[in-house]
């Protein structure tokens, strides 16, 4: 009997640690792949992510907001303005600086120019970019 005893208390135990491993690997494997989806870039819930955003042509109040919204992100913004398009500035957007026509840019922004034209009258001041602003193809 006492045998008996003793061997079903083995086969517990053995049972117990094969459930006791299987246990410890299948947490591994979770905590593995949540750290894989992590380092593989997938955004946490309510995390802003970088845009791109084209401008109506001549659509300057247009182009203020994409400023304004490509500074609420940390991220690399691009602005696509209108292919031969002009962007007339005829009002003082801010004082940073001096007067501005143009929100200040306090995130990394791309204008992609496409051969447009952002002007101002002869009443707004200078243009601006207080950040890392890029205007490739822009006049």
């Amino acid at each position: 009997m006492k045998n008996q005893l003793l061997a079903q208390l083995r086969g517990h135990t053995r049972s117990g640690g094969r459930a006791a491993a299987a246990w410890s690997i299948a947490s591994a494997l979770l905590c593995v792949m949540l750290a894989g989806s992590f380092l593989l870039g997938q955004p946490l819930a309510g995390v802003a992510s970088a845009a791109s955003r084209t401008v109506g042509c001549g659509n300057t109040a247009s182009l203020i907001s994409a400023i304004n919204d490509a500074n609420a992100t940390p991220e690399p913004d691009t602005i696509a303005l209108t292919a031969g398009c002009t962007y007339q500035l005829a009002a003082k957007h801010n004082d940073d600086d001096g007067g501005n026509g143009l929100p200040s840019i306090t995130s990394p922004i791309t204008i992609a120019g496409n051969g447009a034209k952002i002007v101002r009258t002869s009443t707004t001041a200078t243009q601006h970019s207080g950040s890392s602003a890029s205007l490739p193809r822009a006049t």
